[in-house]
């Protein structure tokens, strides 16, 4: 769009710099040929006026002449006047202004002279005459003479302007031939102080036009410049003062500028829109929201975190250490952030009345062509979601606590059946047998294991971190499950040969892996498939082992109850094999997920992590 203003302003600019350009070349030329084209008007009529003279005069002046030879020659002169004055005067009254004369080649005298003559003396019309050939002067003599001989000699027309700059007349010379030669040379002239003021008034009047053809572009240039001008600073002006109110609206102007003020508005307008949106949803967000520029300066906040860090009203603006002066860990935090360095879920502790906890996230943020423009804080008060935690953790403790006391007391209460009944057999017979003391000795050793277990659950030993092969040591657990199962069982192991060493506890880890392997030939007790696979997950880094086997397999119901204590899928199982493994792999910041399909087998997947 402005680009095609542009072009419409030079080009309306152009037409009308051109425009007077235009006029005054005409003009010019006008002027210039004025006077060319007048000159030739004034030509034809001398010409016309000295042809009628021609026909006029009497075509016999020789036997006039002869009529007056005897007089003396004044008075031929005179004589000669009188009779040829009269045709010339019919001739100079049709054609009043005009300068009529008569010379006569024998006589070398002007016979008759009649018209407007500063230079030839005569009298209003009566009888005049100039002897050329006294020894008369004047200024143009020497012209006239000239010009009587050059058309008695080319017995031609002769034209010529005589006089001096500001007195000239122009002079149409007309040979009168009598045979083969010239009698008489008669002319006709006008002076050209006439012409020169229609050519002065024509110039004057074209210098006018010029004036003010040259003035109506330029003041027309003027005008369109200064609407130019004054549209463009309306519209300065109005954009200096949408930056501090949006709702401004530029006044509507005509042509292209006039849509570019419309489109600016329209475009004022979306933006008010948008702007209302956005204060609606951060004054009804229930996360506290800061955004950053890239200089620091907060250019947004939310109603959310004006409550939670009691910021003041006019805090958009503030650069962020100046808001949390108070805090340096959370102008830190935006430091950071604009640093390229992001913050992903950091719990802070928020002094107050009541000390709150904040869940805090930071994240740099991009315009369209992915140039940083900024930062921006969120922060939830995660207080009461973690009391309510902290209260579901103590009911799940205390319904553990509870599981775990029947388990115990099922557990304990079996054996002690046993040993109980031996007991009471031996106080009626006086004597214990063989069979009832091996029963003893296994039921007391199935206390120990369980009361043992019981304690690591309770307080597990301390673990001993030292940098572990992976695959050494479940290669080593394999060689005994294959010397122990290998009839039955097909173990497969599958190593990632990159895996790198993890730190970790040994024998925990031998421990969790035991039996996790062992449920494993459990679930298969016809035969069956084992297979384990390790590999490194660079991306997370990260050590994943896959143990898979071909067994019957999990109902899904059950599967979410697996690491509970004592809960197990076997006769004979205690129930806490699974549960010590997952506080094992916990400590070791690591997790354990079981996938599993009825029928199909179980994979047991160990997730540690590489440090």
């Amino acid at each position: 769009m402005l680009n095609k203003f542009k072009n419409q302003l030079m080009i309306l600019i152009g037409i009308l710099l051109l425009l007077p350009i235009l006029i005054i070349g005409a003009m010019l030329y006008m002027v210039n040929h004025s006077r060319p084209v007048v000159l030739d008007e004034q030509r034809e009529e001398l010409i016309y006026a000295v042809e009628e003279l021609s026909r006029a005069v009497p075509s016999d002046v020789t036997h006039l002449m002869k009529m007056h030879q005897n007089k003396p020659r004044k008075e031929q002169i005179k004589a000669l006047n009188r009779e040829l004055a009269g045709a010339v005067m019919k001739v100079f009254q049709k054609h009043h202004g005009i300068e009529l004369g008569y010379y006569s080649t024998d006589m070398k005298a002007v016979l008759v002279q009649m018209g407007q003559d500063s230079h030839l003396p005569y009298l209003d019309f009566k009888d005049m005459f100039l002897d050329v050939s006294e020894e008369t002067q004047w200024s143009e003599q020497a012209q006239w003479e000239d010009a009587f001989e050059k058309v008695i000699w080319s017995q031609k027309p002769l034209e010529l302007v005589l006089g001096v700059p500001g007195n000239q007349k122009l002079i149409v010379f007309w040979p009168m031939r009598s045979g083969n030669q010239v009698e008489a040379v008669i002319w006709a002239g006008e002076r050209l102080g006439g012409i020169n003021k229609e050519i002065l008034q024509a110039e004057s009047f074209a210098y006018t036009v010029i004036f003010f053809g040259f003035m109506l572009g330029l003041c027309s240039t003027f005008f369109l410049l200064k609407n130019y001008l004054d549209t463009v600073a309306n519209i300065k002006a109005g954009l200096q003062k949408m930056q501090a109110d949006l709702t401004y609206v530029i006044p509507p102007s005509i042509g292209e500028l006039g849509e570019i003020s419309k489109a600016i508005n329209d475009l004022a307008s979306r933006l008010v829109s948008v702007q209302n949106y956005n204060e609606i949803i951060m004054a009804n967000i229930d996360a506290g929201i800061i955004g950053v520029d890239t200089d620091g300066r907060i250019v947004s906040v939310s109603s959310t975190a004006r409550k939670l860090f009691n910021l003041p009203a006019d805090v958009v603006g503030y650069h962020f250490s100046k808001a949390f002066s108070e805090n340096p860990y959370m102008a830190k935090l935006f430091t950071d952030c604009l640093q390229g360095q992001e913050t992903k879920d950091v719990l802070i502790k928020w002094p107050g009345v009541e000390e709150r906890q904040l869940l805090a996230n930071t994240s740099i943020l991009y315009d369209a062509r992915q140039q940083m423009v900024g930062a921006v804080l969120s922060c939830r008060d995660v207080t009461h979601r973690l009391r309510l935690e902290e209260q579901m953790r103590r009911q799940e403790r205390l319904a553990s606590l509870g599981k775990l006391v029947a388990g115990v007391a099922h557990e304990i209460k079996n054996p002690l059946t046993s040993i109980s009944g031996y007991v009471q057999f031996w106080m009626k017979s006086k004597a214990p047998t063989v069979k009832s003391l091996n029963t003893i000795y296994r039921e007391v050793k199935r206390l120990d294991a369980i009361v043992n277990k019981l304690l690591f659950f309770a307080k597990p030993t301390k673990t001993v971190l030292t940098r572990v092969d992976i695959n050494t040591l479940i290669g080593k657990l394999l060689n005994f499950f294959t010397e122990t199962h290998g009839e039955t069982i097909t173990f497969i192991f599958l190593p990632d040969s990159a895996l790198p060493e993890v730190n970790l506890d040994p024998d925990q880890m031998e421990q969790v892996f035991m039996n996790v392997i062992y449920n494993a030939v459990q679930a298969m007790p016809g035969g069956g498939k084992v297979t384990l696979l390790t590999r490194y997950m660079a991306d997370e880094k990260t050590v994943a082992i896959d143990i898979k086997d071909t067994g019957c397999g999990v109902p899904e119901e059950l599967l979410d109850k697996l690491f509970d204590p004592f809960f197990s899928t076997r006769a004979k199982g205690t129930g806490l094999g699974l549960t010590i493994a997952d506080e094992i792999i916990r400590a070791h910041g690591g997790s354990i997920e079981i996938k599993s399909q009825e029928g199909l087998g179980t994979t047991v997947r160990i997730l540690l992590p590489v440090t």
